[in-house]
């Protein structure tokens, strides 16, 4: 009996470098195919969200503990007002506590304007919690996606180094008329 002799292919194996090109391109498809652009956009909106929560957090509690130390300082001067004077002369010692408390006023609502919110927990951040600057992320995005919608195609381009009226194109968005006092009545 003879035996056959089997002849079995060798299985072309590509280079490393090969490889990654392949990899690569179809990384690339994936990536610009509507599963891929989905995914950027939640992973730009989840990434965004906690970038905005972290760089909004220092100044929030900054201005927190620049409060709570205004509101000590307070209260200790008022308190040695009221142990220097001892109520003996009660016009003093209602002007300085008066003064100590105008300035505590100022320090408060320079607060306020800073993003103060009336809150002293410093572990708890209420403007910049993970969904709202989920939400802010969100918003830029579509921001970006309405304001592409509202210029006319090609418009930015041809009007860099010119200073003219927009093109005869009409924009993709809702114009509203502008109303006057004459056409209004």
């Amino acid at each position: 009996m003879d035996r056959k002799v089997s002849v079995r292919r060798r299985r072309y194996r590509k280079p490393w470098t090969e490889k990654c090109k392949d990899y690569f391109r179809n990384f690339l498809a994936f990536m610009f195919s509507n599963v891929g652009i989905i995914g950027l956009v939640v992973g730009y909106t989840v990434a965004g969200a906690f970038i905005f929560g972290e760089i909004e957090k220092t100044p929030e509690k900054e201005v927190k503990i620049n409060v709570s130390i205004a509101r000590n300082n307070t209260v200790f001067n008022i308190w040695s007002v009221t142990m220097e004077n001892n109520k003996f002369n009660e016009t003093n010692w209602k002007d300085r506590v008066n003064e100590e408390l105008l300035n505590y006023a100022e320090v408060f609502t320079r607060a306020i304007r800073n993003g103060y919110d009336g809150t002293d927990n410093l572990e708890v951040s209420q403007s910049w919690s993970f969904p709202n600057g989920f939400l802010y992320s969100l918003t830029v995005i579509t921001t970006i996606v309405a304001l592409r919608c509202v210029v006319p195609s090609g418009y930015i381009a041809r009007s860099v180094g010119r200073q003219q009226s927009p093109p005869d194109e009409q924009a993709t968005s809702v114009r509203l008329p502008y109303i006057t006092a004459a056409s209004a009545g």
